[in-house]
């Protein structure tokens, strides 16, 4: 039931947008300019994996554990991510979360699905909750689609409704790295705890930038007794010193 709704998603998403973005978007590579798609192969393979990443947050560095997370207490058990979010793949997520382009969903997901280490084991895929006010500006959430095209390729169960926002918190943009945490502190919760009893799940996004969401959505889970909480997005940020 929850593949065939991971499956009804993408395809509703891709279908709402076709011919929206088909006559106001016309295709040219975001990359190079060349005309026929929104990013031409050639600059897809400019899309590098992160090399050496901090067992905990994902973030490149060159020991197992990075600078800040060793004064951080992250509630997930590990976080990747498909690539730095600089260049073209920085520019394929504002195109997917602000324009509307459902149909580059699968180019993303599938970087994702490549940045899993082998040893993760996983029962479940979860979507972070999308804010009340992003929904009313987008026509889709990112999360959601990226949580669908990912257990879609996994062949998992999807549930993009067990979180929720249990209180309104400000946007994390523009926010220190310790305001972030303060700010999404106990903010979520989860609906249907018996969904993810004794579960190993993992937590889809766009963007990770210093975990604050990711950490507080895995804190939610793990006083639901959930087993282990990963977390995967599209891209990773670093530029928050």
């Amino acid at each position: 039931m929850l593949r065939n709704v991971a499956k009804l998603l993408l395809t509703f998403a891709k279908e709402a947008t076709k011919g929206i973005t088909e006559l106001i978007f016309p295709d040219f590579c975001l990359g190079c300019g060349l005309r026929g798609e929104l990013v031409c192969d050639n600059c897809l393979k400019e899309i590098k994996p992160i090399n050496n990443p901090c067992q905990l947050c994902g973030a490149p560095q060159e020991g197992p554990i990075c600078y800040y997370c060793r004064d951080l207490n992250l509630s997930f058990d590990g976080a990747r991510a498909g690539g730095l979010y600089e260049g073209i793949l920085r520019e394929l997520i504002l195109a997917l979360k602000f324009r509307g382009r459902a149909d580059i969903g699968e180019k993303i997901w599938q970087l994702m699905v490549k940045a899993l280490p082998s040893y993760w084991q996983i029962d479940l895929v979860l979507a972070v909750p999308p804010h009340r006010n992003s929904l009313s500006e987008r026509v889709f959430s990112s999360s959601v689609l990226l949580g669908a095209g990912v257990s879609h390729l996994l062949s998992l169960p999807f549930h993009h409704s067990i979180l929720r926002w249990k209180k309104e918190v400000v946007r994390q943009v523009g926010l220190g790295r310790m305001e972030r945490f303060r700010n999404v502190r106990g903010a979520i919760e989860v609906i249907s705890k018996e969904e993810i009893r004794d579960k190993k799940i993992l937590i889809v996004d766009d963007v990770m930038t210093t975990g604050a969401t990711a950490s507080a959505c895995a804190e939610a889970l793990k006083r639901a007794k959930a087993k282990r909480v990963w977390v995967l997005t599209a891209a990773r940020d670093i530029t928050l010193k």
